[in-house]
């Protein structure tokens, strides 16, 4: 469930702040799914919470097995945001381009991930070093799981 509470806005146990201007392009509250874009539209970024899944770099690792026609443009890399683990990985489909970053965290009773995708018909670096972007990673922040 997404709530807004002391200027941040709180999808499960994780918070963050919009970038400004950014547009809501669509919420799945059963899915805990948000989906976001610049005011124009060059990239979609979506947030959304998995409940009881692996460890990030497996998860990632699924996504070239699951999906006919996904292509890796990157080894998976460990990453951190805000003391949040996690990894990351670029791909293509031929049409879009995406970028998936998965950041694990614990509840009370099972391991969950925080997941980004961008994704954009061209210029995916453009759209991952966009200053809004960075500004909502570097937001990020765990609250208590309890």
């Amino acid at each position: 469930m997404l709530r807004f509470e002391n200027n941040r806005f709180h999808l499960d146990h994780i918070s963050f702040q919009l970038p400004e201007g950014f547009l809501l392009e669509n919420y799945a509250g059963e899915d805990a799914a948000l989906t976001l874009s610049p005011p124009d539209h060059s990239f979609t970024l979506e947030l959304r919470i998995n409940h009881g899944c692996i460890d990030a770099k497996t998860e990632l690792s699924y996504l070239f097995t699951d999906i006919v026609g996904l292509e890796q443009t990157s080894p998976i890399t460990p990453v951190t945001h805000n003391g949040l683990s996690g990894c990351e990985v670029t791909c293509t489909d031929g049409r879009l381009h995406y970028y998936e970053l998965r950041l694990d965290f614990h509840s009370r009773y099972e391991q969950n991930a925080l997941v980004l995708v961008l994704s954009t018909e061209q210029g995916l670096h453009t759209a991952q070093q966009n200053p809004h972007v960075q500004s909502l990673l570097r937001s990020l922040h765990l609250e208590d799981p309890t």
